[in-house]
């Protein structure tokens, strides 16, 4: 085996390196700002109803029947609020807000999100999957604390106090701790993937609202992981 000697020619020069990723940083934030937003926010958004599309084909059309997912709205309404925050899409701020109507008001039971938010709809707005899955209420309140972040709507925080106690009342297990993958539970294996999530979510939420116990939560789920997950 032959080992190089450490001379100026074996490592890569970190001035270089640093030019050629802030290039490629601002190529990207150039596509998101001049086309991905854009899009989204045109044939990736269905004005008629308030959400966003689920999926577009290759050509930038949307795919209509789609059953929507809870999840991909949240999602998107972190994403236009935080652009919006950034000042890179200053429309997105008001999409999110009518997003995040409408995912309380068309994946709610009536009663808000104290019954949670149903897994999927349809585009003409029947439920498709009524469960109630961890991740997805993980994005909920992930997208709750980036809006809150970007227009100081009080009404979202009794949105999170009511989607935090569906999670503890639905969600989680009390005897070994975690969530459950859905509910009605029919597999008592958990994933990684939605207390990652829930943790990034109380975290957020921290930063928005501090002082309404989202850092004890989220410190929770830390020892979740160092007990359960991590070995």
């Amino acid at each position: 085996m032959y080992l190089a000697s450490p001379d100026r020619t074996t490592f890569p020069d970190r001035k270089n390196t640093s030019a050629s990723a802030c290039a490629s940083a601002c190529r990207f934030r150039d596509w998101l700002v001049t086309k991905a937003l854009p899009l989204w926010s045109t044939a990736g958004f269905d004005a008629g109803q308030g959400v966003f599309q689920e999926r577009l084909e290759w050509r930038g059309q949307p795919q209509a029947a789609a059953p929507r997912r809870a999840m991909v709205q949240a999602r998107q309404i972190y994403v236009f609020a935080h652009a919006a925050q950034l000042g890179w899409f200053p429309e997105g701020g008001r999409l999110a807000e009518i997003a995040m109507a409408s995912l309380v008001n068309k994946f709610c039971d009536g009663a808000g999100p104290k019954w949670g938010f149903a897994f999927s709809i349809s585009a003409e707005n029947r439920l498709v999957a009524g469960h109630r899955d961890a991740y997805t209420h993980a994005f909920v309140l992930f997208a709750i604390a980036w809006l809150y972040r970007l227009n100081g709507d009080r009404c979202l925080i009794g949105l999170a106090d009511q989607t935090i106690g569906f999670i503890e009342a639905a969600l989680q297990d009390p005897a070994h701790g975690g969530l459950y993958d859905r509910t009605p539970v029919d597999d008592r294996n958990k994933r990684q993937n939605p207390h990652m999530h829930l943790l990034e979510a109380y975290l957020a939420l921290e930063a928005a609202i501090p002082g309404r116990g989202y850092a004890e939560r989220a410190e929770k789920l830390v020892e979740i992981f160092k007990s359960r997950l991590f070995m």
